[in-house]
């Protein structure tokens, strides 16, 4: 190994440290956020030896081409170094196998594995409670229930369904209807889904919309709930496009009905 081909490598390796940095900023920030302590620990070992082995580069390349000058034996340094990284990166892939997995065991708090065992047991108790049928009704099935009852109250009409013209004079289908609610609570969401239909009277399409959906990171529908006796009804000139509806829909053969509803409150 020529002096001046070491001294070129000292400088890469010194280059190529700085970029392992930044990256290992960058990535082990990610694993951080990700929650993985597993993730985490792989993260900052991988960069952790690649910037060991590129220091480790960088010093022996100069050291062994000073040996080989020395001694005066071509191709000694190269063989040095090589050796020595060899060494080096053994005694990684060992400590990788058994280093990590400790760190790993170590750290993890034992109310993770108290907690899981928690839930394992409550899975547990659930399926015998289910197998001995005495599992009270899930909070879930009585809102489902409760829904349910409540969406014949909500009343969709005066449907219409056809091509309607963008801005840019473009004709593709669409739909209008409005929704009025007839009972004595007030909707934060209403679901209507529009079936389309072909010349045979076969539902072909379906497309599913929210007019009312009261949330701050609403981007559909006009944000404010349905009160009891209130209309609602889409603004003047505007219509739901209908862009997934295939050629085959018969213009206007089209049904509707309220699919799904949330309580405010």
């Amino acid at each position: 190994m020529k002096f001046g081909t070491s001294i070129m490598i000292f400088f890469l390796a010194i280059v190529a440290l700085v970029a392992e940095f930044i990256l290992y900023f960058v990535f082990g920030l990610g694993a951080a956020f990700s929650g993985d302590l597993t993730t985490l620990s792989g993260t900052a070992f991988f960069f952790v030896s690649l910037m060991v082995l590129t220091v480790a580069t960088g010093v022996l390349a100069p050291i062994c081409a000073l040996v080989e000058l020395i001694i005066k034996k071509k191709n000694i340094g190269v063989y040095t170094m090589v050796s020595i990284l060899g060494l080096i990166l053994v005694a990684l892939v060992i400590f990788s196998t058994t280093g990590i997995k400790t760190v790993t065991e170590t750290e993890l708090p034992r109310e993770s594995k108290l907690t899981k065992t928690s839930s394992e047991n409550q899975i547990e108790t659930s399926k015998q409670n289910q197998e001995k049928g005495i599992e009270k009704p899930q909070k879930e099935n009585q809102e489902f229930e409760e829904k349910q009852a409540y969406i014949k109250y909500v009343v969709l009409y005066d449907l219409k369904a056809g091509y309607y013209k963008t801005y840019l004079e473009e004709k593709i289908p669409g739909v209008e209807f409005k929704l009025k609610n007839k009972g004595d609570r007030t909707l934060k969401e209403v679901e209507v889904t529009v079936y389309f239909k072909d010349a045979a009277g076969t539902i072909i399409a379906e497309e599913d919309y929210h007019p009312v959906l009261v949330t701050k990171y609403s981007l559909s529908g006009d944000n404010k709930p349905l009160k009891p006796n209130y209309v609602w009804q889409m603004e003047r000139g505007k219509f739901y496009k209908a862009d997934s509806v295939p050629s085959e829909w018969k213009e206007g053969a089209v049904s509707a009905k309220i699919t799904n509803i949330e309580f405010e409150g």
